[in-house]
């Protein structure tokens, strides 16, 4: 197993990247439809490859989606985030809520989380929701 993690590690952070908006993106304007079009296209095709891998490696996928999430949702909470991260996040939390609940829901009859995937996505959750707890007065 150790020899598939170090190759599926650093293929888990290509394809996230793939799927995060260039550096030169702009957002909303008319000229940019064609190319958010493709990029869609492109997270679309990304996400088996992403799949995959969670059904290879879930300690990995869960660790490297928990630790990205949890690193955007600090830098927002500074008010240092770019769109394009808070984005990507966004997603790879929505990607990952996938596979947790195809694995075996959120919660059980017991209130407790159902597996390890479905609690790292509700650990997500609560991050997610500190994030606009921590808004300066008067900011949106």
């Amino acid at each position: 197993m150790p020899s598939h993690h170090a190759m599926l590690e650093p293929t888990l952070n290509v394809v996230i990247m793939k799927t995060k908006y260039d550096d030169d993106s702009t957002w909303g304007e008319d000229d940019d439809q064609t190319d958010e079009t493709e990029f869609l296209e492109l997270r679309r095709r990304m996400q088996p490859l992403q799949e995959a891998i969670a059904n290879t490696d879930e300690e990995l996928y869960q660790n490297s989606l928990a630790s990205l999430v949890a690193n955007t949702f600090t830098k927002a909470r500074h008010n240092a985030v770019d769109w394009r991260e808070l984005d990507l996040a966004l997603y790879e939390m929505f990607l990952f809520g996938q596979v947790a609940v195809k694995i075996a829901g959120l919660y059980g009859t017991n209130n407790e989380p159902n597996s390890p995937a479905a609690a790292v996505l509700i650990q997500m959750m609560a991050e997610m929701m500190e994030c606009g707890m921590h808004q300066t007065p008067g900011k949106k």
